[in-house]
Order: structure tokens, then C-alpha cells, then sequence
């Protein structure tokens, strides 16, 4: 599910004119964690890509 919201939200960014998208302080964003992406340990597997909003 969060795939499919970043994808959705990239792609709002890269329609808008200078393609950059600035944060408030106080905005909920979600941090996702790539590193776990390339890495075929069983422990990375059950580790959660995404932190909390």
C-alpha cells in the first residue's frame, strides 16, 4: 500500500513545475528504507521498509 502512495505522489511531483516539493515543519512524512531492498538475509525480510508517518 505504501508503494502504491509514493508512486502517486512521485509522480505529482515530477507533473509540478520546479519538481521539488518542500516540507513544513510539522508535515507527516514517511521514511522508507532502501538498504533493505538488495538484501536476501531472512532477518531483512521480516524488517519493516517503512517508518511511521
Amino acid at each position: 500500500h505504501a508503494n502504491k502512495r509514493k508512486a502517486a505522489f512521485d509522480k505529482k511531483v515530477l507533473a509540478s513545475k520546479d519538481g521539488v516539493i518542500k516540507y513544513k515543519k510539522g508535515d507527516l512524512v514517511q521514511i522508507r528504507d532502501s538498504k533493505l531492498d538488495f538484501t536476501l538475509t531472512t532477518e531483512a525480510k521480516l524488517l519493516p521498509r517503512w517508518g511511521a508517518p
